[in-house]
């Protein structure tokens, strides 16, 4: 299932395919109970002192993949799971 975690102040829906009903904080929840997760990142360019975050997409193991609107999101929401080192993570590409 793809979760995707947008904007609670634009708010939309999509196709049958994709959950837009948990919170940022259900998600990573649910994310914390997974000790092997997939990370990748879209930016708005590839120079990686200028361009800006906009979404992070974090997977796990049954298939799940959480997608994370992070144009009004803070960082800093995601640092007790990035920094948990009983969790490997998986990227692709990383360079941000």
């Amino acid at each position: 299932m793809i979760h995707f975690i947008q904007n609670p102040t634009t708010t939309k829906e999509y196709s049958n395919n994709i959950d837009v009903s948990l919170t940022l904080e259900e998600s990573l929840e649910l994310l914390s109970k997974h000790s092997l997760i997939a990370l990748d990142t879209e930016t708005t360019g590839l120079n990686v002192f200028t361009s800006e975050l906009l979404m992070l997409q974090l997977g796990v193991e049954n298939g799940d993949q959480f997608v994370f609107d992070m144009r009004n999101t803070s960082m800093e929401r995601f640092r007790s799971l990035l920094e948990d080192k009983s969790k490997t993570f998986l990227g692709h590409n990383i360079k941000f």
